[in-house]
């Protein structure tokens, strides 16, 4: 049976071929593209349609050599228009990590977004203003993830403290099903080593997991305990993630921002989507965002990720069972999905997160607006969705249809101008026609002016006429005597004229 584009409820975005090839694994069923409709005929993107518990999944990646905030805001944009029925999107892939003494990031770990009391989940650290004699400041504000996937990332951070997670098992079971994804497992990575930030690693073809090299360069390693038997496996990290265009391979900087903001890593595409496509990210550790960066992990980290992602999908309900479940479960299966609802619409409006904060810094009140709202009411956080973005998103969308808007505006424009021509030709006639009744009204008004002066010459010559003048004056009484009265009866007085009244005087 063919299905909707309008059927499928969660857009999976990847970024790299190794990110794109772990998240067609992972489907639980796989659709050819002979089973759905037809999608927008000017839509490039390239897409894998599939199923995921009860979720109908749209995948898609960005085209090779094209990465960053700006791609990644475009390939969202077409998916959106493609798919407008979609619930949320997520984001999925590899990062630098940042680790201090606070946040024990290691490679093969997995971080999400998660709201923060000054962030919506995702900071993007390459925009602001630079000021003389100042540090650089970040500016503008990115909406959280939506509340469906706040509520179920809640649930499942639940459910991995209680019982652990699935993420190795995952993984196993893809690599069964299809050996040639054995690199993705983690018994064919490198080591894993952190270096001191100041000890910069200037070749290109850099061997830094190498054990020769690690031997070498043993006084610059940090020195980090095991994490022992209880966290066996990657560890799950949410909070705030760092977003810009450029690969971030300076460790002093990533301290710097770490230690900032709290920062748990480092990507490229997270910034461009967050305002116009509500989705999670989630990211792999591949590397620590230092000089020292390899590849080797890059597998690894991209599906931990998707098995994360994969889990959360689980718990996630669909919209059958939204639709069929009068209210919220108050109990729920340990292994099973969790009943929750959510208010969120599809992406047919955009939801905007905006905080107000005291003045010690804490965060007093959390709204969220939609831009379908009076601009009036939400002015301040569509000006800084508009900061935050760069007017990354609103070139995506006009790039998009430009060619729609085009054939429109030029089948507008021809219409306009034919009724122009025919209202032009309608308002000459109109003027010509007026300006001869004007004419004709003003040779009116002088043949009448002419005829009461005759009447009056014949009536003065009468007056004179001992045959005919008591006539004429019994006949201009009269009509004094009618024009008086219409003249009262204007002016609404109550009294009357009568021929008593009149005085031979007058005429």
């Amino acid at each position: 049976m063919l299905m909707l584009c309008e059927q499928f409820a969660v857009g999976w975005i990847c970024a790299l071929e190794i990110e794109f090839l772990v998240a067609c694994e992972l489907l639980d069923e796989e659709y050819s593209r002979n089973q759905v409709a037809k999608i927008h005929p000017r839509d490039p993107n390239v897409y894998i349609f599939g199923r995921i518990n009860t979720h109908k999944v749209v995948i898609t990646c960005l085209a090779r050599g094209r990465y960053g905030v700006n791609s990644a805001a475009v390939a969202a944009e077409r998916m959106r228009n493609s798919f407008p029925a979609l619930r949320f999107g997520l984001l999925v892939g590899i990062a630098g990590g940042a680790p201090n003494l606070k946040n024990d990031i290691r490679l093969g770990d997995v971080v999400v977004s998660s709201p923060t009391p000054q962030h919506g989940g995702v900071l993007q650290y390459d925009y602001g203003r630079t000021i003389q004699n100042q540090d650089f400041k970040e500016i503008g504000h990115l909406a959280a993830p939506p509340e469906i996937v706040l509520n179920a990332l809640a649930y499942l951070s639940m459910q991995h403290k209680r019982k652990g997670h699935r993420l190795n098992a995952t993984i196993q079971d893809m690599v069964a099903r299809n050996s040639r994804l054995r690199q993705c497992q983690q018994s064919h990575t490198g080591l894993d080593v952190l270096y001191e930030s100041l000890y910069v690693h200037s070749e290109e073809n850099c061997e830094c997991d190498k054990v020769d090299e690690v031997l070498t360069a043993g006084s610059h390693l940090i020195s980090r305990k095991s994490r022992g038997a209880d966290l066996e496996g990657p560890v799950i990290h949410y909070g705030l993630i760092a977003s810009g265009n450029q690969l971030m391979k300076d460790a002093t900087i990533r301290d710097k921002l770490s230690n900032k903001y709290d920062v748990l890593c480092f990507e490229m595409e997270a910034a461009g989507l967050m305002n116009s496509f509500p989705c999670a990210v989630i990211r792999g550790i591949c590397d620590y965002s230092d000089s020292h960066k390899k590849d080797s992990w890059q597998p690894y980290a991209a599906a931990v990720a998707a098995a994360y992602a994969k889990e959360l999908l689980e718990v996630i309900p669909g919209e059958d069972s939204l639709a069929g479940d009068p209210g919220p479960s108050t109990t729920a299966q340990d292994n099973g999905p969790l009943n929750v609802t959510s208010s969120h619409p599809p992406f047919t409006e955009t939801s905007t997160e905006v905080l107000e904060y005291n003045d010690s810094g804490k965060v007093v009140r959390r709204t969220y607006s939609r831009t379908s709202t009076p601009p009036s009411a939400i002015h301040h956080s569509r000006r800084q969705s508009f900061d935050s973005r760069g007017g990354i998103q609103t070139a995506a969308q006009g790039e998009y249809f430009i060619e729609d808007f085009d054939e429109d505006f030029n089948a507008l424009r021809t219409f306009v101008t034919e009724h122009l021509h025919v209202s032009s030709a309608a308002y000459l006639q109109h003027q010509s026609i007026l300006r001869r009744l004007r004419q004709k009204t003003a040779a009116l008004v002088t043949a009448n002016r002419r005829q009461r002066q005759e009447i009056g010459d014949l009536l003065s010559s009468s007056f004179d006429d001992e045959q005919t003048g008591s006539d004429c004056r019994w006949y201009h009484v009269f009509t004094c005597c009618c024009k008086q009265r219409r003249r009262a009866r204007l002016e609404h007085s109550s009294r009357s004229a009568s021929i008593s009244d009149l005085r031979w005087s007058e005429f």
